[in-house]
């Protein structure tokens, strides 16, 4: 399976907008960073299940059945920006996520996470 550069960095990050009620708001930096970054995270996009890890050194790796990347991650005012460095697709991604509840986010690429493990 190919996997396309929102596929994967959309997975990274991580994280969230599909499926969300109008009264979800997006996360700022410090939710994201308190609540995504240093955690394993199960990530589905289109289907496709992966693994992402957001390193708190900037650093996010993804890891699925057929596919595998490496980056660095960032924030801006509003967003998780994605930048991928090696694997099927690259290049810079930027998303909002919004929690869901119970360790499970959206991002505004459509991808659901849910929170494995720190």
């Amino acid at each position: 399976m190919t996997f396309s550069v929102r596929t994967l960095t959309f997975a990274v990050g991580t994280l969230l907008a599909l499926g969300t009620s109008a009264q979800s708001a997006s996360l700022t930096p410090t939710e994201i960073t308190d609540q995504i970054i240093g955690q394993r995270i199960q990530a589905n996009y289109l289907g496709a299940p992966m693994t992402v890890l957001y390193d708190p050194a900037g650093e996010v790796q993804v890891t699925g059945a057929d596919m595998s990347g490496t980056g660095t991650w960032r924030m801006t005012d509003t967003e998780i920006c994605v930048n991928m460095l090696t694997g099927p697709n690259l290049g810079e991604t930027c998303m909002t996520v919004t929690a869901q509840g119970g360790g499970i986010y959206s991002t505004s690429s459509g991808m659901s996470l849910t929170i494995a493990s720190r």
